[in-house]
């Protein structure tokens, strides 16, 4: 039995990503206010928000590559992971996702509760719920993907 996202998880995500773009777009403005972050990760972070999630990865590569400390590399690789794990739920690949999620999440643990001005813990927790959502449909407990809430990357106030 192959596991799957719902049609109401499809419009869930694209109800999302309409309403996050426009959200986005009011939104664009208080980048550059948030001070200690790095404004290309300002950026990234609302393209995850916005669930663009390839001009995510592609924005998190510019962040990353600016960067020696491979501690940091590896949270960056770490969140593109979770990027694509939300993607792969979006085309109603469960399977893929939750192959993704798993081993991501482990690493995301060494960054909690925060790192570059990011709130780890939250976004961490936040996918803990989603991999269980995932494992509860693969086992057959659920018959459909429901997310309550899709995670969102949150900046934190110094």
């Amino acid at each position: 039995m192959r596991a799957h996202a719902g049609p109401r998880l499809h419009r869930q995500l694209r109800g999302s990503l309409n309403a996050r773009q426009e959200r986005g777009a009011e939104r664009a403005g208080e980048r550059a206010s948030i001070e200690g972050v790095d404004e290309n990760l300002q950026a990234a972070v609302v393209l995850f928000n916005n669930a663009r999630f390839d001009e995510f990865q592609e924005r998190l590569e510019e962040v990353a590559a600016a960067t020696r400390a491979p501690s940091e590399r590896q949270f960056y690789t770490s969140l593109a992971r979770l990027a694509e794990a939300l993607h792969q739920i979006s085309v109603g690949d469960l399977v893929d996702a939750e192959n993704i999620l798993a081993p991501a999440l482990r690493k995301l643990d060494a960054f909690v509760p925060r790192f570059r001005g990011l709130n780890v813990e939250t976004l961490r927790d936040d996918f803990r719920a989603v991999l269980a959502e995932l494992r509860d449909v693969r086992e057959g407990k659920k018959g459909e993907l429901h997310l309550k809430r899709l995670p969102r990357l949150r900046i934190l106030p110094e």
